[in-house]
């Protein structure tokens, strides 16, 4: 089942990935960060790495991250 865009104020923040739409686009593998209750965003990337983006006050619909596609049988 495919969930379509939903309006951003239902959007998990729980840590959960999912995808955004801000700015015209799709953002993918984004996730809710509250550190300290002082720097509420959404943010695109891996926290342990430090490569985020922030694309809070931009996002206005999210969806949960669809399944990757089936891949056919090679025969190997």
């Amino acid at each position: 089942m495919t969930i379509g865009w939903q309006l951003i104020e239902t959007a998990p923040r729980d840590g959960t990935y999912i995808d955004l739409w801000a700015l015209g686009e799709r953002v993918a593998d984004c996730t809710w960060n509250s550190h300290r209750k002082r720097w509420e965003h959404w943010w695109q990337g891996d926290f342990d790495g430090m490569a985020m983006v922030c694309v809070d006050g931009h996002a206005t619909h999210w969806m949960p991250i669809p399944d990757a596609p089936l891949q056919e049988d090679d025969g190997q």
